[in-house]
């Protein structure tokens, strides 16, 4: 029920094609771009610190969508500072990751 509802509001809120597609595009640029760009290229990013910088970008992309208005392009690099401050903070705290890693140092396993 409550699913259904978060697109109805979404389509009142937002009325015209392109403006939708901007606020997507915000949302890509804003949230998933970093954590897709670390865990291909840092080997200490987890999916704990994937996931939570994903969920609390978005919602820094969307409130500041919302504060300045769907035309401007300041949320994707206030989602972008957001992003990045979580995926390192969560992935250098990670307990879960220090143990994948320290297992594989004794079998002489590289990641």
């Amino acid at each position: 029920m409550v699913i259904s509802i978060i697109p109805i509001v979404i389509a009142l809120w937002i009325q015209e094609l392109l403006v939708a597609i901007d606020v997507a595009y915000a949302l890509l640029a804003g949230a998933i771009f970093i954590p897709i760009i670390f865990g291909l290229f840092w080997k200490k990013t987890t999916a704990k610190s994937a996931f939570y910088s994903i969920l609390i970008s978005s919602l820094v992309v969307l409130g500041s969508l919302a504060i300045e208005g769907l035309s401007s392009s300041n949320p994707i690099l206030y989602g972008i500072v957001v992003n990045i401050f979580v995926m390192i903070i969560l992935s250098l705290t990670d307990k879960t990751n220090k143990g994948n890693a320290e297992e594989s140092e004794k079998v002489g396993v590289s990641n």
